[in-house]
């Protein structure tokens, strides 16, 4: 006795193949999509050579007040703005 496959139904197969194929069309467009971009500065000025600052005291998130000597001999990002 030969049993019938059931009518209207598909064949677990089937839908894994479609399930994988899925699966690798969206990994390829992923890896398209969202591949490393190089970084460019869209808002900045780079100065050729470092610029003298004159000397300043301002006041940390602390409390404390710090100048110019606390940042002297390495680099530094400041930021003034609203976030």
């Amino acid at each position: 006795m030969n049993p019938k496959p059931p009518r209207g139904g598909s064949h677990p197969a089937v839908l894994i193949l479609v399930a994988l194929a899925f699966a690798g069309a969206g990994a390829l467009s992923a890896g398209y999509w969202l591949r490393p971009q190089p970084l460019e500065l869209a808002v900045a000025k780079l100065y050729p050579e470092p610029r003298e600052l004159a000397d300043f005291e301002l006041t940390d998130g602390d409390g404390d007040r710090f100048g110019l000597d606390r940042w002297r001999g390495r680099w530094d990002l400041v930021f003034f703005g609203f976030t």
